[in-house]
């Protein structure tokens, strides 16, 4: 079974093969694949992002996807973190 966070995981990492930045809007994506820095991956696409990262590195850019929403705005100072 897959969560819509696995297919937004799914979709850095597609993305990871062909830019070094990506924006999503998901603050919960981010923050999971910014912990598979401290523990080990729990899926074939964790495995996948891990690996990406031990590459090279790489940047996960929030950007505001749903205005007006709680958590949201106040991601503003946490907006660009490079994992």
């Amino acid at each position: 079974m897959a969560t819509i966070a696995d297919a937004e995981a799914l979709g850095v990492s597609l993305a990871w093969y062909m830019y070094d930045t990506v924006a999503p809007d998901s603050q919960g994506v981010i923050q999971r694949i910014h912990e598979l820095k401290l523990r080990a991956p729990q899926s074939w696409i964790e495995e996948r992002l891990a690996r990406q990262m031990a590459e090279r590195p790489r940047v996960l850019m929030w950007v505001k996807g749903h205005d007006g929403m709680e958590g949201n705005e106040a991601a503003g100072s946490r907006a660009k973190e490079e994992v």
